[in-house]
């Protein structure tokens, strides 16, 4: 069952659906106003987490339900997706390794990895929110207030950056330096467009566009992802600015692992599994011999892998010693990589992306107080998504509504009779607002609609 933090309930809300808690006693009726006295009761019971009941019919099946993929377990050796060409991509030839298990513990023993270790430690390098929230300067449009020439605007922006990370990770792979301002400036171009719409580059990241090395997408997604939690974390603008560009480098390591074991189709033998764990100690080289960047946006690139219950990698760290940067980009990181296809498997739907994250935070692989901060921004059916509402219209989610997950505002793109709309004749519905209407199923990205903003 979906979960809403107490914290997060509101006096003078009416309830969406039945909340339940984690026994399954109900505590809240589906309809009632919350009062100060419910909120007053369940503190005084040491309730903190609601569960929320759906009607039958509706698709939210147990977390029990819930398979967990082999390539988001670090500890198993899972087939990796090739992703790079074997006729493109930077050239390797300025790096050389030793393979296997020697290679890996030589990266293991390297000052810069001990060095950072210490200072996690000790609590050197500060990854608590500084400063004013960023949070606090969003804002949201709405469709009245983006123009086609705006979103087109919008949509460049996107292509161009994924365009010049492109050129920035081939020159660092190849041994060339690179004016760490050239990578933050790509980060702060999205800065404004974060102020002023704070779902409409969510929902252009959610779009599947054609890309010669889905690497590159992903790095640039899970970017925007983390920003987007970082922001909602509570984190200041130039630590906001920092993760980003922490994400941008977090998988620059996976371009040296060798072709012949990123080609591979089937199961990985344990040397080649050594090679796939070696890129975060790949990217934290390149990044310590090309960049000059804070120690605090290197953690995301060494520890993005690693897990809470201490069976990730590269060092099997768990806890407080996974720096929170890393811990925002982990979950960001895996929401992009289920929402993508694999060559052994389609893209999981967002709502089943969600469910995964869910799960992984109850099973202690990622940090639970990250997937629920995603959830209050992005909701149970992320913006860019598509799904199908209960009267059977189609509608592409564009906005989160915080204190209802499962109510996200929406643009509807077809009608009852699946007739689809003219892109100026769409329109909003906010779930939260009109309750005999609720999302009931969540559909495949490329549902019904072609156009990376239609409904937008």
């Amino acid at each position: 069952m979906p979960i809403i933090l107490l914290s997060d309930l509101v006096e003078g809300r009416v309830t969406e659906a039945d909340y339940y808690s984690s026994k399954g006693q109900l505590l809240i009726a589906k309809g009632e106003v919350i009062t100060d006295r419910h909120l007053r009761l369940l503190h005084r019971r040491n309730i903190f987490e609601i569960h929320l009941h759906y009607q039958e019919g509706q698709e939210v099946p147990s977390l029990t339900s819930i398979t967990i993929p082999d390539e988001l377990v670090a500890e198993s050796r899972p087939t990796v997706e090739a992703t790079i060409p074997a006729s493109a991509g930077p050239s390797l030839e300025k790096w050389r390794f030793t393979q296997g298990l020697e290679g890996y513990e030589q990266f293991l023993a390297h000052r810069s990895i001990e060095g950072l270790d210490r200072a996690l430690k000790l609590e050197r390098v500060s990854d608590r929110p500084v400063g004013k929230s960023f949070r606090r300067s969003m804002r949201q449009k709405f469709l009245f207030h983006r123009p086609p020439v705006y979103k087109a605007g919008i949509a460049r922006t996107y292509a161009d950056s994924l365009d010049k990370i492109t050129i920035i990770l081939n020159r660092l792979v190849g041994g060339m330096t690179v004016d760490t301002g050239m990578l933050r400036s790509l980060v702060e171009r999205f800065i404004e467009p974060f102020l002023n719409d704070r779902n409409i580059l969510l929902s252009i990241a959610s779009q599947k566009v054609d890309c010669h090395d889905p690497l590159y997408r992903h790095v640039l997604n899970v970017c925007l992802l983390s920003m987007n939690i970082a922001a909602a974390a509570g984190y200041g603008e130039e630590q906001v600015i920092l993760i980003g560009m922490g994400a941008l480098l977090h998988d620059i390591g996976m371009l040296l692992v060798p072709q012949s074991i990123r080609f591979k189709e089937g199961r990985l033998n344990e040397e080649e599994w050594f090679e796939i764990r070696k890129h975060p100690l790949f990217g934290l080289h390149i990044i310590d011999r090309t960049l000059h960047i804070p120690d605090a946006a290197k953690y995301i690139t060494y520890q993005i892998h690693e897990r809470e219950n201490g069976r990730g990698y590269p060092k099997q760290r768990s806890g407080r010693f996974i720096h929170n940067f890393a811990k925002i980009a982990q979950v960001a990181d895996i929401f992009d990589a289920v929402s993508s296809p694999r060559p052994y498997r389609p893209a999981y739907t967002p709502y089943k992306g969600i469910e995964m994250l869910i799960k992984m935070g109850k099973q202690k692989l990622i940090s639970e107080t990250f997937v629920n901060t995603m959830l209050m921004s992005v909701s149970l059916f992320p913006v860019g998504s598509m799904v199908e509402l209960s009267d059977g219209r189609i509608a592409q989610v564009i906005a989160a509504n915080e204190y209802h997950l499962a109510r996200p505002l929406v643009s509807v793109v077809a009608e009852r009779n699946g007739v689809l709309l003219d892109q100026s004749h769409t329109y909003t519905l906010d779930l939260a607002v009109d309750t005999t209407i609720q999302a009931i199923k969540s559909l495949p990205f490329d549902a019904m609609v072609d156009d990376a903003l239609y409904g937008f």
